[in-house]
């Protein structure tokens, strides 16, 4: 079952790039801008209507224009907004309501700087979207471009753009910096490494290189970017021996040496036994493209794609420019050669995961049906400690003395929380004390905290617990949809941002998988005198919350469990804080 925030969180980019009808919000013979783009719609061979809409033209451009949007013979499915800032939200508010489906926003003041009110407007913006499943492009943007359905709304002249298997997104200003150049880099070399659509069917990299020097560099970069290097095979180590020169090591990336230099065929023959060895998954290689002359034989690639299904990528240590020569070169080898050691092995690591995650398949959410009377009180806990997140001996109280009498019947020390509506984050907020030890001190810290409460509030009193904190957490993503989070608590979460995520839902395979990407996982295994954490409870609870979350998805938006209390192997976990928000219906 899909509830209704789910169906309103997709926004098809068909309705953005593929749209049936347009509306030029704005139109006028006196902006460069609408000229532009009405003049490149009827030059792309746009195929959908235009419509043109100010209430101060009759005609424009020998077209009718209108005055509103509500006197269009029928909802235009992408608008084109190039009015003033304030006018926007009220624009695409009737937009929605008539039916569009699509909005370009070419106008600034959402929130870019550092002016409030245009903060304001952008989460105006994004909330308006949220609830009516309309697909924004923008704002502040040159606009997008279809070069499959002629659908130009750029307020530039028309490119020679081809229709092709590559989308591209681009930032039209120069406020990305580095990261943009970085980003599109391995965008690049990543679009090259997948375009002839084979696939691994694993991530185990075998890697074939010339030189000493390139193979350094290689290494100082392989574990960083976390590649899985294969374990050759030991007939294919006997098979490269007498290939390569006797003072080189036959390993795994392999240094070819002479043997690969001035002799292609020779190297491609290295290359071809370590494609036939059942441990490797796909190969990186070290090759450029030729240019200025230089003669090369791409049927010598050609013939070594022809004889393995697996992803092979040549690449040079560094980016060099490239001629029609290199290109015909390329689409000849059938091979694609990529620049630069570290985008190379991005790439690589790409190909590795998407063979891994393809294999898995897309598991299906349990339906959401669960109720939101299950989310308080008993049947709360119940549904928790069935889940996995088994909750700390506890209880609430309404006044001090209640509380004194329960710390006595846990056992001392105990801890004591202040449960009311306004604190979300108790810590934060004074309203949690640890390590009391005595009756007195209870009631004591109890009216202190009851007497911060202007609205009233509860006292939660609970034994205290010892083991390694864990934060985790689900919530709905507006985009991607539900996912569980898994980090240790502590500086690892808030300082060194050491957290896993995941789609739901997550069964224990990858429960597990998610804790040994954590940077402080080896804080769960035995080390200096501290006995082994229960990390089976850790999977259980991490795969309880997951089930729990997707089935109420439909009546929860988060559901924070932080921290998780870790406990010695076979003691298992403690949920001493869940915090939960409930969707608004």
């Amino acid at each position: 079952m899909t509830t209704q925030s789910e169906r309103v969180a997709r926004k098809p980019v068909e309705h953005l790039l593929q749209a049936r009808s347009v509306a030029i919000v704005g139109a006028s013979p006196k902006g460069r801008w609408p000229t532009f783009i009405f003049q490149n719609l009827k030059k792309s061979g746009y195929q959908g209507k235009v419509y043109l809409v100010n209430p101060s033209y009759q005609e424009l451009w020998e077209e009718r224009c209108y005055p509103e949007l509500a006197a269009l013979p029928e909802p235009a499915e992408h608008l084109l907004l190039l009015i003033p800032t304030k006018a926007v939200l009220k624009t695409l508010d009737e937009a929605a309501k008539l039916g569009s489906r699509a909005a370009t926003i070419y106008s600034a003041g959402f929130g870019e700087g550092e002016d409030a009110e245009g903060k304001e407007r952008a989460r105006a913006m994004q909330e308006l979207c949220r609830k009516t499943g309309m697909v924004c492009c923008g704002p502040n943007c040159m606009g997008t471009n279809s070069v499959t359905s002629g659908l130009w709304c750029f307020p530039t002249p028309l490119p020679l753009l081809r229709p092709g298997p590559v989308g591209l997104v681009f930032q039209s200003g120069g406020s990305l910096g580095n990261w943009m150049k970085g980003a599109l880099e391995d965008l690049t070399e990543t679009i090259l490494a997948f375009l002839p659509g084979r696939f691994p069917k694993g991530r185990r990299a075998a890697i074939v290189v010339n030189s000493g020097g390139m193979k350094g560099l290689l290494l100082d970069d392989i574990e960083e970017v976390g590649i899985e290097l294969a374990q050759l095979a030991e007939a294919t180590q006997k098979a490269v021996r007498p290939l390569i020169p006797a003072e080189l090591a036959v390993e795994n990336p392999l240094e070819c040496g002479v043997a690969g230099f001035g002799d292609e065929k020779g190297f491609l023959e290295i290359v071809r036994l370590h494609a036939e060895d059942p441990n490797v998954d796909l190969l990186g290689i070290h090759g450029e493209l030729p240019r200025g002359g230089e003669k090369r034989d791409a049927a010598l690639f050609a013939a070594l794609t022809e004889k393995t299904e697996k992803p092979v990528v040549a690449f040079a240590r560094a980016t060099y420019s490239l001629t029609d020569e290199s290109r015909a070169f390329q689409d000849s080898a059938q091979v694609p050669f990529l620049q630069g050691i570290k985008p190379t092995l991005r790439a690589l690591k790409g190909l590795g995961l998407y063979a891994v995650r393809r294999q898995k398949g897309v598991a299906s959410l349990p339906a959401a049906t669960g109720k939101a009377e299950d989310l308080a009180g008993a049947p709360f806990e119940s549904l928790l400690a069935r889940h996995g997140l088994t909750l700390p001996r506890q209880g609430i109280a309404s006044d001090p003395a209640e509380a004194a009498a329960i710390a006595k019947q846990i056992g001392f020390p105990v801890a004591l929380k202040l449960l009311a509506a306004e604190v979300v984050h108790k810590t934060e907020a004074g309203g949690v004390v640890l390590g009391l030890r005595g009756q007195e001190e209870a009631e004591a810290e109890g009216k202190r905290m009851l007497s911060r409460s202007p609205n009233g509030g509860r006292l939660l009193i609970q034994e205290m617990v010892q083991g390694t904190e864990v934060i985790l957490g689900a919530r709905t993503d507006p985009q991607y949809g539900p996912f569980l989070m898994v980090g240790l608590g502590g500086v690892f979460v808030e300082v060194l941002k050491d957290i896993s995520i995941r789609l739901l839902p997550v069964g224990e395979g990858e429960a597990l998988e998610m804790l040994r990407e954590l940077k402080g996982y080896p804080l769960l295994e035995a080390y200096r005198g501290q006995p082994k954490r229960d990390v089976n409870a850790l999977v259980r609870a991490m795969t309880g919350l997951s089930t729990l979350f997707a089935t109420y998805r439909s009546v929860l938006s988060d559901l924070e469990v932080n921290p998780l209390i870790v406990r010695p192997e076979g003691a298992g976990v403690a949920a001493v804080d869940v915090r939960m928000i409930r969707r608004e219906s």
